[in-house]
């Protein structure tokens, strides 16, 4: 079973790629990565689908101790990925 990691960050040029340097620093692999602008474009919905049982906790709190994260939610399982077309 695949984990899926819903992040809601700060829309700003370093956000996305500073999530993707923490996971990938914890030795994870992003399978399937979807994203997309709140409407009033002040937010990115980040959900990565990751290569991982479980997602450590570590990685939980790294990513609510940046500045620009609002929320960070894990999530077991492929039926709460939101496939964007």
């Amino acid at each position: 079973m695949k984990n899926v990691l819903s992040i809601k960050v700060k829309n700003q040029q370093t956000s996305l790629p500073r999530v993707l340097r923490i996971i990938s620093r914890q030795g994870l692999k992003v399978e399937n990565l979807v994203m997309s602008l709140s409407m009033d474009e002040k937010y990115l919905d980040i959900n990565a689908k990751l290569d991982c049982i479980n997602v450590p906790e570590q990685l939980v709190r790294l990513l609510e101790k940046q500045i620009e994260v609002e929320s960070v939610d894990s999530t077991a399982g492929l039926n709460s990925l939101v496939m964007a077309i």
